[in-house]
């Protein structure tokens, strides 16, 4: 069936834009010099949990390719340079994907990204002012990509499969995670293409290998698709057919006034907030803290990805389950997974905050918060299809390019807080930050959120004197 293969490709073009967005948190271990020493106040993490380097058994080796001399003030641009351009991006990404049509711009979206990151080990050697301003280039080529999948997703997913499919789609972000901090992990610690450099080199070819499948075998909807059967084209009687009829206005005020779509705002800032502090930062707490070195780092910071993939695709069979059985409201099905995947983040972060060096029971949680993470793809994420499939590329980009603020303040926060001394005390203040933020959020979107079609989801055609214009 042609929605499979269009599953397939788009779960890979995730895959892809995940190893290129996380791949500098790793490589960065071996770039640096010194993350472990030179704080402003003296203080040296590597006084942390001293019991683990020989529990651990921490190999330091001189890594392969130039090291550079960045404090943790320039290691917190680098890593939040990438969510500036993203951040950037993601409304008018949305705008564009709904616009020319989300295959088009979703394949564009990785493929740029792509030769940014070929490009990477040349421009870093000019400096971190040219690396951050290419960080934030490929971050703002990889800006439409949730907006645009969302609307694919919207095409491409008939109603009683649209959990499985939207899970099995976004959880291709946290596969290439697993997949980039292992192998990332592993290429920085090897000779092969001069060390960390191999990193940008091996993810921008699958990059942009990627690309060229997606252009001979997708196609913008079901109706437009020269080989698709009759028989799939049924399953898609019950999704709009908007988007295949023209350019539509969009409802700007009515989406800018809905309760619905700030709860749902509130819901990405907690959760982009949450993921993508743990997704930067966590390699180096492994390394720093922990005392893991880097190819260890980089195979434990994939654990959260793997456990939070199993729960995503748990969470959808039970959902779309649900769903067919008639008996609960979509509303109130989209709330409980958002509540599992808040609140349980919420509180395995608060106990790692109060774990102190007991290094396997960090892991531990980091692994079973993620788990329960993975329901959010059938909870505020599954709903904003529910709620106006004709404008989610709208709204998706709109709710999560302002929730991706948190990308921005996020690295250079916690890069601030380090300045003052890689201690376990400071670090509690990192997980305590991210654990408050998540409940409050959570919460927010369990009492103002919904699922329900909303009312200004009908569209009117542009007239041609507007399209003109």
């Amino acid at each position: 069936p042609k929605r499979f293969i269009v599953t397939i490709l788009a779960f890979f073009g995730l895959f892809n834009a995940a190893c290129m967005k996380v791949c500098v948190s790793v490589a960065i271990v071996a770039m640096v010099d010194h993350t472990e020493v030179q704080f402003s106040n003296g203080t040296n993490s590597t006084a942390e949990c001293p019991v683990l380097v020989d529990q651990v058994k921490t190999e330091q080796k001189a890594y392969e390719g130039k090291r550079y001399d960045w404090d943790s003030i320039q290691q917190g641009f680098i890593l939040s340079a990438f969510f500036y351009g993203y951040f950037c991006a993601m409304l008018p990404g949305g705008y564009m994907a709904d616009r020319l049509g989300p295959v088009k711009v979703f394949g564009c979206c990785i493929f740029s990204t792509s030769l940014f990151t070929l490009l990477s080990p040349f421009v870093v050697q000019w400096g971190s002012v040219p690396f951050i301003l290419l960080r934030f280039l490929a971050g703002f080529g990889e800006g439409a990509t949730y907006p645009s999948v969302l609307a694919i997703i919207s095409r491409w997913s008939p109603k009683l499969e649209r959990s499985r499919i939207t899970s099995i789609i976004l959880t291709g972000g946290s596969i290439g995670m697993v997949f980039s901090f292992s192998v990332a992990g592993l290429l920085s610690a090897s000779s092969f293409l001069g060390g960390w450099p191999s990193v940008f080199y091996v993810f921008g070819t699958i990059g942009c290998a990627w690309y060229f499948l997606w252009v001979i075998f997708i196609y913008e909807s079901p109706n437009v698709h020269p080989t698709i059967t009759e028989e799939e084209i049924e399953k898609f009687k019950d999704v709009s057919s908007a988007k295949d009829k023209g350019k539509q206005n969009v409802p700007w005020k009515s989406i800018l006034t809905s309760l619905p779509v700030w709860a749902l705002m509130f819901a990405c800032i907690g959760n982009n907030f949450g993921y993508i502090m743990l997704m930067t930062q966590i390699p180096t707490y492994l390394n720093s803290i922990l005392h893991f070195n880097i190819k260890a780092s980089g195979a434990l910071s994939a654990l959260p990805y793997v456990s939070q993939t199993v729960g995503a695709w748990i969470a959808s069979f039970v959902a779309d389950k649900l769903r067919s059985t008639g008996k609960l409201r979509i509303t109130l099905i989209r709330k409980v997974f958002s509540s599992i995947a808040g609140y349980g983040s919420a509180i395995c972060i608060l106990t790692i905050a109060f774990s102190g060096c007991h290094s396997y029971l960090i892991v531990f949680l980091l692994t079973f918060g993620n788990f329960l993470n993975g329901s959010k793809f059938s909870g505020f994420v599954a709903a904003s299809v529910d709620m106006t499939p004709n404008f989610v590329g709208i709204i998706y980009g709109l709710t999560s390019g302002t929730g991706n603020i948190a990308g921005i303040i996020g690295p250079t926060m916690f890069g601030a807080i380090i300045a003052n001394g890689a201690t376990i005390a400071n670090w509690s203040k990192v997980f305590m930050t991210i654990s408050g933020i998540y409940f409050f959020t959570t919460t927010v979107f369990a009492v103002f959120g919904s699922a329900e079609l909303q009312h200004w989801n009908k569209t009117e055609p542009v007239s041609p004197k507007e399209e003109k214009s």
